[in-house]
């Protein structure tokens, strides 16, 4: 079944994608404190910007995610939505209709 994309919720997909880019800063910190201190000087970023990282990075992934949406939003209405081929999971649940009996492959009762 094919599907389109026609419209991002902007606040929701940022927020989600904010949450992750945090999440990324988090596994990336030690790797920034440990190139920062073998820079020739000794001095490095200091761990109170090495702590800041992950929230910097949060924000401005939200930032642009946002900007990334409502320009998706905008181009949408002129070239149509990004297609997706769909199919229903394995074990979906396919509702009764009353007076109708079992679909192939439901329990029966």
């Amino acid at each position: 079944m094919r599907r389109q994309v026609v419209r991002l919720s902007v606040h929701q997909t940022s927020k989600v994608l904010a949450v992750l880019y945090f999440v990324m800063g988090l596994v990336l910190m030690p790797f920034f404190v440990l190139a920062s201190r073998a820079s020739p000087d000794g001095r490095g970023l200091g761990l109170g910007i090495a702590l800041l990282l992950p929230v910097v990075y949060g924000a401005i992934g939200y930032v642009f995610v946002a900007i990334g949406c409502a320009a998706y939003n905008f181009v949408v209405r002129f070239t149509g939505g990004i297609e997706l081929d769909v199919a229903p999971a394995a074990d979906e649940v396919t509702p009764m209709v009353a007076g109708a009996g079992p679909t192939p492959g439901s329990p029966s009762r």
